[in-house]
């Protein structure tokens, strides 16, 4: 049988093997966060590919016609020119009067595209009403072919201009606190543990996901720096075993800390045991067949297709098993189906996320 290689990538978990990282790249200090903001605009000048039969889109247009003076008829002004846009934005933690962000544009009418049309003064308010950004700007299409043309939904980088900050408070009376992007009572221990060695006395982990850290009087002094210094300690995080799969095509993300325990499993023609009498150095064992010996001269034709066996020990990880599921030419929806299989029968102790 051809071998088919499988479509997985082994990521180690296990702390002997996991490299250290900055706390900044796990953690955010708390009260530092984005902003998300939106409004209502047009885009003009798409040469036809505007809003057919929009009423939103008559209206808007008129009425701003009305406002510039262009003209005092009410009735409807309809053009296949404009389409009406939802105009969305993320307003970044410190960002400054007059700095510019990006902002996406998406049409929300029925026009075939936005290509080539420029987007008009659209603010963008927050979730308390209040403008924080005005968008403005011609839409730049990356790509060629269809796709470009007909796209109806687009990036505009710096395509919007801050009016307005939003002050971020992120210094308690006697402390700041991290918060884990992943919250985790081992390694918010951790976070914690290297803080106290490095000489913040008093760093305690209030969950699975707040590290508090105490503020001296020459650290408020000079508060930008006193953040700094935390974010880059290293640290080893820890990680619950996850097994990661992606069916539409065959990826398979595992961590390396994921053990199975005692099960056979028959799959079409491969059957699978796991037991405590297998004991080998790498936790796999030789292939064997279900069949004896053969004559040479029975043709491969008369041959009986045997079960190929995959012995393992209890305790291997799952990379053994995949490994050895390789080595008889098993294919990337078998491997899901034996993962999955695995999972219902208790074998294997992991989360199973399928994406």
């Amino acid at each position: 049988m051809k071998k088919v290689l499988l479509a997985v990538f082994l990521v180690s978990l296990a702390l002997a093997n996991s490299p250290a990282v900055r706390i900044k790249d796990i953690a955010t200090v708390s009260g530092v966060r984005s902003n998300q903001l939106m409004g209502v605009g047009l885009v003009a000048g798409l040469r036809g590919t505007g809003d057919a039969s929009s009423v939103v889109t008559e209206k808007a247009l008129t009425n701003l016609l009305v406002n510039m003076g262009a003209t005092k008829e009410r009735d409807l002004f309809r053009s296949r020119n404009t389409a009406v846009v939802m105009v969305t934005a993320e307003l970044p933690p410190f960002v400054k009067a007059g700095q510019k962000i990006d902002v996406f544009v998406s049409s929300i009418g029925d026009a075939t595209s936005l290509a080539n049309g420029s987007l008009l003064m659209t603010p963008l308010r927050g979730a308390d009403d209040n403008v924080y950004a005005v968008a403005q700007g011609p839409i730049v299409l990356g790509g060629s072919g269809a796709t470009a043309r007909n796209a109806t939904v687009c990036k505009v980088i710096e395509g919007a201009i801050v009016e307005a900050e939003v002050p971020t408070e992120y210094i308690g009376r006697n402390s700041i606190a991290l918060n884990l992007n992943r919250s985790d009572f081992s390694t918010a221990t951790r976070v914690a543990e290297a803080l106290e060695r490095g000489g913040y006395a008093g760093t305690r982990p209030l969950d699975a996901a707040t590290i508090e850290i105490p503020i001296t009087p020459d650290d408020r002094e000079n508060m930008v720096a006193f953040v700094a210094r935390i974010q880059d300690f290293m640290i080893i995080p820890d990680a619950v075993a996850r097994v990661v799969i992606n069916q539409r095509t065959g990826t398979v993300v595992i961590g390396d800390n994921v053990r199975l325990a005692p099960v056979a499993i028959s799959h079409g023609e491969v059957e699978i045991r796991i037991d405590t009498e297998q004991e080998t150095s790498s936790g796999v064992s030789s292939v064997a067949s279900s069949f004896g010996q053969e004559s040479q001269e029975t043709s491969e034709e008369a041959k009986p297709q045997p079960i190929r066996l995959v012995h393992l020990r209890e305790g291997s990880s799952l990379s053994s098993l995949v490994k050895a599921l390789n080595s008889v030419g098993t294919s990337p929806q078998d491997l899901i189906a034996i993962i999955q299989a695995l999972k219902t029968a208790g074998a294997l102790a992991a989360e199973i996320e399928v994406i």
